[in-house]
């Protein structure tokens, strides 16, 4: 090791001086050049990006992979033929909104085999205000509007003509209920509604084991019923010794 004190003041400013270019060195090269060079790439690509936007050419290929692109919207049109055949199969399943008979009897049928007792029967009507359409823009819409979406409309204009009058295929009572009263997704299915649906209320008495054969009853149908609303409280007399609690249990399906 060099002993600094046997070398004269020259000498030691002359390696003071030394040390310091060398640290400053280093300490530059390790930390500002990569800076430097970033800060010098950034300003070539900015210059780049500039001069991209002043052109406003459109490249004539994509930069994307074709290939990768129709394998992409080959596999989205097996996913949408699969939906909108799923969606004809529920459709299919569905229950007429003219006429709810069929489903009704069905089930009376699935509540008598779970050995539950259906105390209330009733048509439950939630109406909707419809959608008011932009002045000006109904005469243009009913235009572009199709020939069936036209009928379905009709329709739906017909059925609710008869359903404010109180027409009714079969002597069902109806339960009138108030929108601010309905749940978010019972109003979807209210009449006017985005997934207007005829719904029927029920109220029911049994043990919890025959609720759940009931419900069990209702996914096993052919037509689809939906549960949409479910309360079950316990029944005010008590069971008998060794028998279960009876129950009460209200619902509202949508048909």
């Amino acid at each position: 090791m060099m002993n600094l004190s046997k070398m004269t003041l020259r000498e030691q400013v002359l390696v003071l001086v030394t040390v310091v270019i060398i640290v400053g060195g280093l300490y530059g090269g390790l930390r500002f050049y990569p800076a430097y060079k970033a800060i010098g790439e950034t300003k070539k690509n900015t210059e780049m990006m500039d001069a991209a936007m002043k052109s406003t050419k459109v490249p004539e290929e994509p930069f994307d992979d074709t290939i990768t692109l129709n394998k992409e919207l080959k596999e989205l049109d097996i996913e949408l033929s699969d939906a909108t055949a799923l969606m004809a199969d529920m459709e299919a399943r569905l229950s007429p909104p003219d006429d709810t008979t069929l489903v009704r009897l069905a089930i009376s049928d699935a509540a008598r085999n779970a050995y539950v007792r259906i105390n209330t029967n009733e048509e439950y009507r939630v109406t909707v205000p419809p959608p008011v359409a932009p002045a000006g823009s109904a005469a243009a819409s009913a235009t572009a509007q199709p020939q069936k979406r036209q009928g379905d409309a009709a329709k739906r204009r017909a059925r609710n003509a008869r359903r404010a009058a109180g027409v009714n295929s079969a002597a069902l009572t109806v339960n009138q209920v108030s929108p601010e009263l309905a749940t978010p997704l019972i109003k979807k299915m209210a009449i006017n509604g985005p997934m207007e649906r005829p719904m029927q209320r029920l109220v029911m008495e049994g043990t919890y084991a025959g609720m759940m054969r009931f419900i069990e009853e209702l996914k096993r149908m052919e037509m689809m019923v939906t549960i949409v609303q479910f309360q079950m409280t316990p029944t005010p007399q008590a069971p008998p010794p060794g028998l279960n609690q009876r129950l009460s249990a209200t619902l509202v399906l949508a048909l």
